[in-house]
């Protein structure tokens, strides 16, 4: 299920990312005392920058990534939908899952016909 994979990617990256994060944050939260203003407002701001684009990561990409994942879910026409207009569904009652070297049609989406 859609939930099982996102709890997966965030099993396994979700802990990287917040380690990385997490110390780069503490790297430049410990760069803030310095007594140079200009490399103490640098180090402010990037650990607040690195601390925020966690915090949106987290909050706004990973429920971004499902519902992707639920409207590219093969099997079920009503959710497959195109790429950048994601309104109109997609007519193509071919699988939207093509091999790298396989042939495709004009919009990508349907292949090419004969």
């Amino acid at each position: 299920s859609i939930e099982d994979l996102i709890g997966s990617t965030l099993a396994t990256g979700g802990a990287s990312v917040f380690l990385t994060s997490f110390t780069d944050a503490a790297a430049f939260a410990i760069g803030a005392s310095s007594k140079l203003p200009a490399l103490r407002d640098f180090c402010i701001m990037a650990a607040l920058s690195v601390f925020f684009t966690w915090f949106l990561m987290m909050i706004l990409f990973t429920p971004a990534l499902a519902l992707h994942a639920r409207r590219i879910t093969p099997g079920e026409p009503a959710r497959q939908r195109y790429d950048c207009c994601c309104c109109p569904l997609s007519v193509c009652t071919a699988p939207t899952v093509h091999e790298i070297d396989e042939p495709k049609g004009c919009c990508m989406v349907c292949p090419q016909k004969g």
